[in-house]
């Protein structure tokens, strides 16, 4: 039995031995390289200038007049409403490159039903009451962060809760009155309605009466916001979740669903390069030096953004979002969001103290 049982044994290494002889580990090895080579490839020409575009919006963010907190307060203290029309600028910018992309990418699914308004009166609020608590909106956050304030590092964590909130509290639909996420101010196609924005924004650029700096030592709002939206409008034709907000809400999601927050590859790739760009930019412009960061600081900051995430996830999205997707759409539950959290920004900086006129740069 024992010999019947070794001489089976060695058959089997002997037909292994014949299989092994004749396989072909060399064309396979090419072949698989090709494979690689070729999904690379291809992998590397969809990403690079998604990662390229980030790279760039993140270094804009920091040196263009972007945060609506920042563009109120020069309004207050300067009186000048360069910045406030600047973010005009933005949304045309973001409209023409839809025009021209918005048919050879995917872009972001149109939202189906509508939002009960009063959750788009109080998500708009609470993203305005944040701003404020944080002293900038999301890309204003990305621009300070750049300029190496440690405590928007906390504006991470705090979408994540603030989105977290929302998800958890499911707010109820049935609250009144809804206004349909793809209801636009021309009852015609987007094309129109993108048609319209730019032209809007081209007749500010061409009759405001610009000044040449931006708010803070920014670039000269009529130059650098046109094409701040227009680099944010490819990259929400290219790859819809490229916003950091966006990013965190699906992690929190999938979480939230016993999934495991997931976020991917590239999604992370976006943050990572739009923080880099930012940095890259602020550290041109300031110092190399991370401030030091306090407690009622960093609760401001952490605070704002539970607000301003929870607001988000309400009303339909961020102001990044609204700025270079909803807006250049003439969507009109983005003109109602975004005016009433400008108006919520407004009201709460023209009640705090300005800066005294001999201080002012």
């Amino acid at each position: 039995m024992n010999l019947e049982c070794h001489a089976r044994k060695g058959q089997s290494i002997l037909v292994w031995r014949a299989n092994y002889a004749q396989y072909d580990f060399a064309g396979n090895l090419q072949r698989w390289r090709t494979e690689v080579d070729r999904v690379t490839m291809a992998v590397f020409i969809s990403l690079f200038p998604v990662l390229g575009l980030s790279l760039a919006i993140g270094a804009l963010a920091n040196r263009t007049s972007s945060c609506g907190v920042v563009a109120v307060k020069h309004w207050r203290d300067h009186g000048q409403l360069d910045s406030i029309f600047g973010l005009v600028l933005a949304a045309g910018g973001a409209a023409i490159a839809i025009l021209v992309l918005g048919g050879l990418a995917p872009s972001p699914p149109a939202s189906e039903g509508g939002t009960p308004l009063l959750m788009i009166i109080l998500g708009a609020m609470l993203i305005g009451v944040g701003a404020v608590m944080n002293d900038a909106c999301l890309l204003g956050s990305l621009s300070r962060l750049g300029d190496g304030e440690v405590r928007f590092f906390l504006v991470f964590p705090g979408l994540a809760l603030g989105f977290w909130a929302a998800d958890f509290l499911k707010p109820s639909a049935e609250l009144g009155l809804e206004v349909s996420q793809s209801l636009a101010v021309l009852p015609m196609p987007s094309m129109a309605n993108l048609a319209l924005a730019a032209f809007a924004a081209g007749f500010v650029w061409l009759f405001w009466p610009w000044s040449h700096e931006g708010a803070n030592g920014a670039w000269p709002v009529r130059w650098s916001m046109p094409i701040f939206g227009a680099i944010g409008g490819a990259l929400f034709c290219l790859y819809p979740s490229w916003s950091y907000s966006d990013a965190i809400h699906k992690a929190v999601e999938s979480a939230t669903r016993m999934m495991g927050p997931k976020v991917s590859a590239l999604g992370l790739a976006c943050i990572l390069a739009l923080s880099l760009g930012a940095r890259l930019a602020g550290m041109r412009n300031t110092t190399h030096a991370w401030t030091s960061i306090d407690a009622k600081s960093g609760l401001r900051s952490l605070g704002g953004a539970i607000c301003m995430g929870f607001g988000g996830a309400l009303a339909g999205g961020g102001n990044d979002r609204l700025l270079f997707w909803s807006l250049p759409h003439l969507g009109l539950a983005a003109l109602l969001t975004y005016g009433i959290l400008t108006a919520t920004i407004a009201i709460l900086i023209w009640r705090s103290p300005s800066v005294p006129k001999d201080l002012i740069p």
